[in-house]
């Protein structure tokens, strides 16, 4: 009788990622698919695929992984923490506890992080990160505006939102700064959340926004106000750019650009999964 460590799962088609373009491939042919390392997409962008014009791609993103676990689609759930492949057609899935054996025919990768036993790349990308500061408003009047851009890759962008805070009121805004970091300097204490929370505060004084009202000053004969008070919440971020590895016989690297998803392998399909969205 085989034990249960013992058996081996064998798949025809498997694919390999968790960011949102794993996801489409997998439920527009109907793979399974095995989600290494979740990658939700950042709050509060939207997917480039015309056909999915109007979706945030995190609501994409967990839409797609919720139709894929239901469906059967996603064998070890995402309780797995790494892969290691054995051979030309054969690999081993590693959880907290446990250990599987897996084979396939064909393997579709799309993000190698948390996979060993591959060649080594034959170019090595240089990667950036898209960072999310999230700020919390402790003190700012009342305003209109949606966002304020710089021309910096340093808090690019200054984005307002309504606070989800329990207690907040519905005209609270709170507060996201956006950067587009090199390695260098996401390392860069010059590039770090107190930086980024100061700068961001310097750019909505330059917009023209201020702190709570003070009262009127009869010296002044105007209204005065306290500076902007903002605490830095959180920091999130996305790595951009991708190691090119060699294709082999069973095992496929797909690199492909959100832009891109609907001008590719995926042409035929959206239309499909958009409508069972």
């Amino acid at each position: 009788m085989q034990r249960i460590r013992d058996h081996v799962y064998e798949f025809e088609n498997l694919v390999i990622g968790g960011n949102l373009p794993a996801l489409l491939y997998a439920y527009s042919k109907s793979l399974p698919i095995l989600c290494i390392k979740r990658c939700p997409p950042l709050r509060f962008q939207e997917t480039e695929a015309p056909v999915f014009s109007g979706y945030q791609k995190v609501d994409l993103w967990n839409r797609l992984s919720a139709l894929l676990s239901l469906s059967g689609l996603m064998p070890f759930s995402n309780k797995i923490n790494s892969l290691r492949i054995t051979g030309e057609n054969s690999a081993e899935v590693f959880s907290d506890s446990r250990k599987f054996s897996i084979s396939f025919n064909k393997l579709s990768i799309f993000d190698e992080e948390n996979i060993h036993g591959l060649e080594p790349p034959i170019f090595k990308a240089k990667k950036t990160y898209k960072v999310y500061d999230w700020l919390i408003n402790r003190g700012m009047s009342k305003h209109n505006l949606t966002h304020i851009d710089s021309d910096d890759s340093f808090v690019k962008r200054v984005l307002f939102y309504q606070s989800e805070r329990k207690g907040a009121q519905k005209i609270t805004k709170d507060v996201i700064a956006i950067s587009e970091l090199s390695e260098e300097q996401f390392c860069d204490l010059d590039y770090s959340e107190n930086y980024a929370r100061l700068k961001a505060i310097n750019m909505m004084k330059e917009a023209g926004l201020r702190g709570y009202s003070n009262g009127y000053s009869k010296i002044k004969k105007a209204l005065q106000y306290y500076a902007i008070a903002i605490e830095h919440d959180r920091r999130e971020y996305e790595v951009i750019g991708r190691d090119i590895y060699k294709n082999t016989k069973s095992i496929e690297h797909h690199v492909v650009s959100e832009r891109d998803i609907d001008k590719t392998f995926l042409a035929p399909h959206l239309k499909i999964i958009a409508e069972n969205l």
